[in-house]
């Protein structure tokens, strides 16, 4: 399956090649969304929210929730929704995406073992999956899965996403 990425605002850091490729796409993420999936095969689209974090923009959830609203008219595909890497705001950002878009299946990126009871009862309670992120260590990925399935998480709807563990780090 080929994913590929979408953005809230122009990542700062985007190599010039992505940045010539893609133009004028990179400030309107619904049109690039269905750039990717019509002309380039992308079978999933993640949409990554840097500008929900405190120190970059720090946009609100529902403005969050808009541009999702706006890819997921988009197209047709899963979508892999991706908060900033702030814990207090990334639940925030999340909670409200998984309500609005109750039953919509996404898969809600990511928890760690600091925040994954609140984004899990958030994933359970509107239908959406999760993405269970652990440093390089197999031991604290099981663990995090433990923890999900033992809150009543299905153990289908648990991505487990060991870093760069699985790379043979």
């Amino acid at each position: 399956v080929i994913a590929m990425e979408v953005f809230d605002q122009e990542p700062k850091s985007y190599p010039d090649s992505l940045r010539s490729a893609y133009g004028d796409l990179l400030k309107d993420p619904a049109a690039m969304a269905r750039y990717c999936v019509e002309k380039l095969g992308a079978e999933v689209i993640s949409v990554r929210l840097l500008g929900t974090h405190p120190d970059n923009g720090d946009s609100s959830p529902e403005a969050a929730a808009d541009l999702v609203k706006d890819v997921l008219k988009a197209v047709g595909v899963p979508l892999i929704i991706t908060g900033p890497n702030h814990f207090q705001k990334n639940n925030a950002v999340l909670k409200h995406i998984a309500a609005a878009f109750a039953g919509e299946n996404l898969l809600l990126n990511w928890v760690e073992s600091d925040n994954y009871k609140t984004l899990a009862a958030a994933a359970m309670g509107y239908n959406h999956c999760l993405v269970a992120q652990t440093p390089i260590d197999v031991n604290m990925c099981k663990q995090l899965n433990i923890l999900l399935t033992n809150m009543g998480m299905p153990p289908e709807k648990i991505v487990a996403d060991p870093m760069t563990g699985a790379l043979g780090y």
